[in-house]
């Protein structure tokens, strides 16, 4: 609305989030780059104490399942790989009628000569109904992935390693 009455030249919206939410703002440009894993995702957590009772039953029944599962699926590329939200990777999936697109995007820490070589972004896709195929399919992509040559760029370490 601010934009539409002039307040503002432009503004800059989390992709994620809108996207989760299905808003499609007019005149909008997508950023060439993938946004860090569970970008747009609302979480709701309880205490396993409240297990059987009718606050988790409530909680439960707010969860929205395609998010669910893009979420599951882009922590568990990130877990695969050993790397966390700090890490220069973009993780984004997408679930719909049953089957999930999975995309990642490694970005280099270091100026690379060729700036094609400053980034790899891979995806692939499949069905997923259920957490165990998300996960599944993050670990397909991660086979995919695994021997890239950017990811041997990332700090590795006994815990102190920033990408952890």
């Amino acid at each position: 609305e601010k934009l539409a009455r002039g307040e503002f030249a432009a503004l800059i919206l989390a992709e994620a989030g809108v996207e989760r939410l299905g808003i499609v703002p007019p005149n909008a440009v997508r950023l060439p780059f993938v946004a860090a894993a569970g970008q747009g995702a609302i979480a709701l957590e309880l205490s396993s104490a409240l297990e059987g009772s009718r606050l988790m039953e409530a909680a439960r029944a707010l969860n929205h399942l395609p998010t669910w599962y893009e979420t599951t699926a882009e922590r568990e590329l990130l877990r695969l790989m050993g790397l966390g939200c700090t890490c220069p990777i973009g993780v984004r999936g997408a679930w719909r009628d049953g089957a999930m697109e999975l995309e990642a995007e490694l970005y280099s820490i270091e100026p690379k000569e060729n700036q094609a070589d400053e980034r790899v972004r891979m995806k692939t896709s499949g069905h997923v109904a259920s957490e165990d195929d998300a996960k599944e399919l993050a670990a397909l992509l991660w086979e995919g992935m695994r021997e890239l040559s950017l990811l041997r760029e990332l700090p590795r370490g006994a815990g102190d390693a920033p990408c952890r």
